[in-house]
């Protein structure tokens, strides 16, 4: 809460954040961003890995069903959600995209995740006016995904298949 107090701009995790906290963040104008990574609880729940030990699999649980009910919570309640993840390289060129199944285990919607992805750390970083959506002016840095991950997020669990940075494309 001291964060939030404090007017902080993001606080990374927040796995335990709840009504207190919550009041606390819309208390204070609303300055504070919150990054979960959710990712991390959501593959020891289901055993990505095939080793995760049985007593970090209860854990597991516990977390998840926390950040079901007080992640969706805050961001229902206006609290500004940007978009991180603690995965390691391999575990991320394995999974590409767990951030976006985690979350959606969590309970948002696909649009909701599409914008805490792009509008909402946009604004994180202080760059909405410059990225974050496609409009004229803006810089045009942007990636194409196959399939329509507004109706199946499990779109996104490929790579992209195009990269566009300023408007130059980078990636086919």
């Amino acid at each position: 809460m001291a964060c939030a107090e404090a007017e902080i701009g993001s606080i990374e995790h927040a796995s335990y954040i709840d009504d207190a906290c919550i009041e606390t963040l819309l208390a204070h104008g609303n300055q504070t961003f919150i990054v979960p990574t959710v990712e991390i609880a959501y593959s020891m729940l289901k055993d990505l890995t095939g080793n995760t030990p049985a007593f970090m699999h209860e854990r597991s649980i516990e977390i998840m069903e926390h950040i079901s009910e007080y992640m969706t919570k805050a961001y229902r309640a206006g609290i500004r959600l940007g978009w991180g993840t603690d995965a390691d390289r391999v575990t991320f060129n394995e999974f590409p995209g767990l951030e976006f199944i985690a979350r959606k285990a969590a309970g948002f919607s696909n649009e909701e995740l599409l914008k805490m992805a792009t509008v909402d750390s946009a604004a994180l970083v202080g760059l909405q006016e410059s990225i974050g959506t496609v409009k004229e002016g803006k810089l045009a840095d942007l990636i194409v995904m196959e399939g329509e991950p507004d109706i199946n997020i499990e779109d996104m669990k490929k790579l992209p298949k195009y990269v566009f940075k300023e408007g130059k494309l980078l990636v086919e």
